[in-house]
């Protein structure tokens, strides 16, 4: 497998569905996406996934949280896979892209923002 800091998206999708237990054809029914839909990603035939599949496929991976903003944004490119690991490792924390697609991790607030 690769390192954490040379996970593409492929990569990152490819593990999120075997740890959730599921095949490519599960995740894809799950999603309602096509097997070559989520075959070509995690092969890294496709680079990027549109803003309706990453969506698909975040409720398919049940991703909730800080996270699944986090995997629609490395789902487009737009912020490296592993920080999408980072918030999944740490569920206490909380993750925030920057403009300039910067992941910034810190503790979660006990007290709501009016």
């Amino acid at each position: 497998m690769a390192e954490q800091g040379d996970l593409g998206f492929g990569g990152l999708l490819r593990q999120l569905r075997n740890d959730a237990g599921l095949t490519q054809e599960e995740l894809a029914a799950a999603a309602q996406v096509s097997q070559r839909a989520v075959s070509d990603l995690e092969r890294g035939i496709n680079h990027t996934a549109r803003r309706d599949t990453a969506a698909l496929l975040a409720e398919a991976l049940n991703l909730a949280g800080p996270v699944r903003p986090l995997f629609a944004a490395a789902a487009r490119g737009r912020v490296p896979a592993a920080a999408v690991l980072a918030a999944i490792q740490q569920p206490g924390q909380t993750a925030a892209v920057t403009a300039a697609g910067a992941v910034q991790i810190g503790r979660a607030s006990c007290r709501e923002r009016v």
